[in-house]
C-alpha cells in the first residue's frame, strides 16, 4: 500500500548548515550560502597552491542543494563535492614523466584539440592465427630478435629513427 507523504518543507540557511556542520573529513570544512531558490555548498581547505606553493585555502566548485533536500541529499551531495574534490587535487599532483597529464585546469578547447588529433592510445591486436588461445602460450611465441618483446610485429619498432622508448607504439 502506498502512503503518500507529506511534502518536504522548505529548509532555512541555518537548517542546511546544522546538517552540514554534523559532517567531518579530513581538513576540510564546508560553506553554505544562499543562492537563489536553494543553496551552494563549497568545500574549503588549506593546501600548498599547486603553482606557488604557498599555503592558501582552496575551493572546490559550488554544488546547488535545494531548499526542499532531505538530509540525506544533502549530506549525499557533500560527499559528491568531497569525491570531485579529491579526484581535482589527485590530478594535480599526479605527474607523468615529470608533467600533470590529468591536470584538472587544461581548458576544455585544448581537450578537444587533442581528441581531434586522433592520438588514442590501445592496446595491439594479437595477430591472426588457426589456433586458439588455450592451445598457445606466450612461451611458445617468438620473442623479436632485436629487443626481446613480445609485440608481433614484422619490424621491431625499437630500430625506427623516430623512436620514442616512453611512446606506446600502434601498428597503422
Amino acid at each position: 500500500m502506498n502512503i503518500p507523504s507529506p511534502a518536504q518543507p522548505r529548509k532555512a540557511l541555518a537548517h542546511v548548515v546544522a546538517i552540514v556542520e554534523r559532517i567531518s573529513f579530513l581538513d576540510r570544512t564546508f560553506h553554505v550560502e544562499e543562492k537563489g531558490d536553494g543553496f551552494l555548498l563549497q568545500v574549503r581547505y588549506p593546501e600548498p597552491d599547486i603553482e606557488t606553493g604557498k599555503v592558501e585555502e582552496q575551493r572546490s566548485r559550488k554544488w546547488y542543494v535545494s531548499a526542499f533536500s532531505t538530509e540525506s541529499e544533502i549530506v549525499e551531495t557533500a560527499h559528491g563535492a568531497v569525491l570531485r574534490s579529491m579526484a581535482h587535487v589527485v590530478g594535480e599532483h599526479f605527474l607523468y614523466r615529470g608533467r600533470r597529464v590529468y591536470s584538472p585546469h587544461f581548458e576544455i578547447g585544448a581537450r578537444v584539440e587533442l581528441c581531434d588529433g586522433g592520438r588514442f592510445d590501445g592496446r595491439i591486436p594479437p595477430p591472426a592465427s588457426t589456433t586458439t588461445a588455450s592451445e598457445t602460450s606466450r612461451d611458445d611465441a617468438m620473442a623479436c630478435d632485436e629487443c626481446g618483446a613480445f609485440h608481433g610485429l614484422t619490424a621491431c619498432p625499437t630500430k625506427a629513427p623516430d623512436h620514442d622508448p616512453d611512446a606506446t607504439v600502434v601498428p597503422s
